[in-house]
């Protein structure tokens, strides 16, 4: 429904020169004006509102266009590093038989240009060693942090119907071991090469270059899939935290679940605690999965706080369930908060409509070969 009240917005913000704050608003409706909206806007960097204001909105005439403008110091540049955006957010003033005065109808978002954020320097490596174990996991003060290869999701509805599930399930990609690790040092950083077997005894390639950064380390992953995998649900890396780890913070799509094929959604820095990802389908399945996220933070009651950023957009999602929970229980109510389990992907399949309709698009799946996340994680 959040996705249908993007598409059926009654008025369409395009962008004329952002920079230059020129915008045209388009008038969807086909026989009532302009005079019961109004247009807010806001400038972000990082998330972060720097300036906001209304738009003086003309009365369009239906199915009309009319120019606006917004002024603002920061459309051209800001003073503080990092991504910028101008997001529009469209109201009715009036009150309608299903939604209150000043409810959103629809909402724009623009990019600005923006100051790179900088990278994380590796450093010689002083304390990696003690936390680089020999199977390959690696340990910090909050508890164990071992991440590892991810290719499955809790099926969807659209998975099972479509039969999509059915294929995971005879490559048994759901249950991943991992048999063969090597560690060598490489310059100032550990290469972990391993080889992880599906429960069918495909094996699938992967190399981890681990590096020390300040309050952490910096993680580059590249997954070779094999040509027999050829529609998985996700490339990614999964781990585990103690169930204490109850709120998130991040800066992506949000604040209801997205997918690569579901995202109309604004970029923005988002919060919530864990439990609140969940979202409840009455027939438990993936969920509670963002696209399009730069970073996450996920702290603890003693505000001890894990901080991971994606060095290009990825999918993420932060529940209070395992996979193999999800994808084993029948019904919602079955299912008790267990730990905090983080997944990050580099790449993550389409939904689609199988349920009911066509699969997801050609773009949005998983094919064969090399796949490559990267990311820093810190602590404190």
């Amino acid at each position: 429904m959040l996705e249908f009240k993007t598409i059926a917005a009654p008025l369409l913000i395009i962008s004329t020169n952002a920079v230059t704050g020129t915008f045209k608003v388009k008038n969807k409706n086909f026989f009532v004006d302009s005079k019961d909206y109004e247009i807010a806007w806001n400038i972000s960097v990082d998330g972060e509102v720097l300036d906001y204001g209304r738009i003086k909105l003309p009365v369009i005439a239906p199915q009309a266009t009319s120019a606006v403008k917004v002024s603002s110091k920061f459309l051209k540049s800001a003073p503080d590093l990092g991504e910028r955006f101008i997001t529009f957010n469209v109201v009715k003033k009036s009150e309608t038989a299903w939604a209150p005065a000043y409810a959103e109808v629809g909402w724009a978002q623009f990019k600005l240009p923006s100051k790179k954020l900088a990278t994380a320097k590796v450093m010689a490596p002083k304390t990696l060693a003690n936390t680089l174990n020999d199977d390959g996991s690696i340990y910090m003060g909050f508890g164990s942090f071992n991440p590892h290869l991810n290719l499955y999701r809790a099926p969807t509805d659209n998975d099972i119907m479509g039969n999509i599930s059915l294929r995971w399930h005879e490559w048994g990609i759901d249950n991943l071991e991992r048999t063969k690790v090597k560690i060598s040092k490489l310059g100032n950083s550990y290469k972990v090469s391993s080889i992880y077997s599906t429960s069918t005894g495909i094996e699938i390639k992967q190399t981890q270059i681990i590096s020390e950064i300040v309050d952490g380390f910096r993680v580059v992953e590249e997954t070779t899939l094999p040509k027999v995998l050829h529609d998985v649900a996700r490339v990614g890396t999964t781990f585990e935290l103690d169930r204490n780890f109850t709120h998130l913070r991040y800066f992506g799509t949000g604040p209801n679940e997205t997918y690569p094929d579901r995202r109309l959604s604004p970029i923005g820095r988002y919060e919530s605690e864990v439990a609140d990802q969940y979202v409840p389908y009455v027939k438990p399945q993936e969920n509670g999965g963002h696209a399009d996220v730069r970073w996450l933070e996920i702290s603890n009651n003693h505000h001890e706080t894990i901080r991971i950023d994606l060095e290009k957009p990825g999918q993420m999602s932060v529940t209070p369930h395992r996979t193999s929970e999800l994808a084993s229980a029948t019904h919602d109510v079955e299912l008790k908060p267990s730990v905090t389990v983080v997944s990050i992907d580099t790449i993550h399949r389409g939904v689609g409509t199988a349920s009911c309709g066509p699969d997801t698009l050609e773009k949005y799946l998983i094919k064969p070969g090399k796949y490559t996340l990267a990311y820093t994680l810190t602590y404190k």
